[in-house]
Protein backbone atom coordinates (compact mmCIF):
# COMPACT_ATOMS: atom_id res chain seq x y z
CA UNK A 1 0.00 0.00 0.00
CA UNK A 2 1.40 3.41 -0.95
CA UNK A 3 2.14 6.22 1.48
CA UNK A 4 -0.23 8.47 -0.48
CA UNK A 5 -3.07 5.97 -0.04
CA UNK A 6 -2.30 5.44 3.66
CA UNK A 7 -2.10 9.18 4.24
CA UNK A 8 -5.39 9.73 2.48
CA UNK A 9 -7.13 6.99 4.47
CA UNK A 10 -5.81 8.55 7.70
CA UNK A 11 -6.97 11.97 6.50
CA UNK A 12 -10.45 10.63 5.71
CA UNK A 13 -10.69 9.13 9.19
CA UNK A 14 -9.58 12.45 10.71
CA UNK A 15 -12.24 14.29 8.70
CA UNK A 16 -14.93 11.86 9.91
CA UNK A 17 -13.65 12.24 13.50
CA UNK A 18 -13.89 16.03 13.20
CA UNK A 19 -17.53 15.73 12.10
CA UNK A 20 -18.79 12.87 14.27
CA UNK A 21 -16.30 12.32 17.07
CA UNK A 22 -14.05 9.30 17.49
CA UNK A 23 -15.24 5.78 16.74
CA UNK A 24 -17.33 4.30 19.55
CA UNK A 25 -17.32 7.75 21.24
CA UNK A 26 -19.63 9.92 19.12
CA UNK A 27 -20.09 13.56 20.01
CA UNK A 28 -23.66 13.77 21.21
CA UNK A 29 -23.97 17.43 20.16
CA UNK A 30 -22.82 16.74 16.59
CA UNK A 31 -25.43 17.02 13.83
CA UNK A 32 -23.62 14.14 12.05
CA UNK A 33 -23.18 10.42 12.57
CA UNK A 34 -21.09 7.64 11.04
CA UNK A 35 -23.05 5.72 8.41
CA UNK A 36 -20.78 2.77 7.66
CA UNK A 37 -18.68 2.53 4.53
CA UNK A 38 -18.90 1.69 0.87
CA UNK A 39 -16.64 0.96 -2.07
CA UNK A 40 -15.18 3.97 -3.80
CA UNK A 41 -12.15 5.00 -5.81
CA UNK A 42 -9.39 7.57 -5.52
CA UNK A 43 -6.50 8.72 -7.65
CA UNK A 44 -3.15 7.95 -6.03
CA UNK A 45 0.26 7.85 -7.63
CA UNK A 46 -1.28 8.76 -10.98
CA UNK A 47 -3.73 5.86 -11.15
CA UNK A 48 -7.23 5.05 -10.01
CA UNK A 49 -7.40 2.77 -6.96
CA UNK A 50 -10.34 1.12 -5.21
CA UNK A 51 -10.86 1.89 -1.52
CA UNK A 52 -13.49 1.38 1.13
CA UNK A 53 -14.54 4.90 2.07
CA UNK A 54 -16.29 6.08 5.22
CA UNK A 55 -19.80 7.52 5.05
CA UNK A 56 -21.31 10.26 7.18
CA UNK A 57 -24.94 11.39 7.41
CA UNK A 58 -26.75 14.30 8.97
CA UNK A 59 -29.25 13.46 11.72
CA UNK A 60 -32.06 13.83 9.15
CA UNK A 61 -30.41 11.12 7.00
CA UNK A 62 -28.89 13.35 4.31
CA UNK A 63 -25.50 12.12 3.04
CA UNK A 64 -22.53 14.37 3.88
CA UNK A 65 -19.90 14.77 1.16
CA UNK A 66 -16.41 14.35 2.63
CA UNK A 67 -14.21 17.08 1.16
CA UNK A 68 -11.04 14.99 1.01
CA UNK A 69 -12.81 12.09 -0.68
CA UNK A 70 -14.34 14.48 -3.22
CA UNK A 71 -10.87 15.85 -3.97
CA UNK A 72 -9.15 12.46 -4.15
CA UNK A 73 -11.82 10.90 -6.37
CA UNK A 74 -11.39 13.60 -9.01
CA UNK A 75 -8.28 14.20 -11.08
CA UNK A 76 -8.96 17.94 -11.33
CA UNK A 77 -6.59 19.97 -9.13
CA UNK A 78 -6.07 16.89 -6.97
CA UNK A 79 -2.74 17.87 -5.45
CA UNK A 80 -3.77 21.43 -4.56
CA UNK A 81 -7.11 20.35 -3.08
CA UNK A 82 -5.63 17.61 -0.95
CA UNK A 83 -2.84 19.89 0.31
CA UNK A 84 -5.44 22.53 1.22
CA UNK A 85 -7.46 19.92 3.13
CA UNK A 86 -4.35 18.76 4.94
CA UNK A 87 -3.48 22.35 5.84
CA UNK A 88 -6.99 22.78 7.25
CA UNK A 89 -6.23 20.02 9.75
CA UNK A 90 -7.96 17.04 8.11
CA UNK A 91 -4.86 14.92 7.78
CA UNK A 92 -2.96 14.60 11.01
CA UNK A 93 -2.49 10.92 11.86
CA UNK A 94 -2.24 11.96 15.51
CA UNK A 95 -5.87 13.16 15.34
CA UNK A 96 -6.91 9.66 14.25
CA UNK A 97 -5.33 8.01 17.30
Amino acid sequence: MSYVRLGLLDALEAEVNSLCGKKHHPEKESPYYRAGSEKGSIYANGRKEEIVRPRVREKDGKEVQLSLYEAASSQENLFDTVVEGMAAGHSSPSEVN
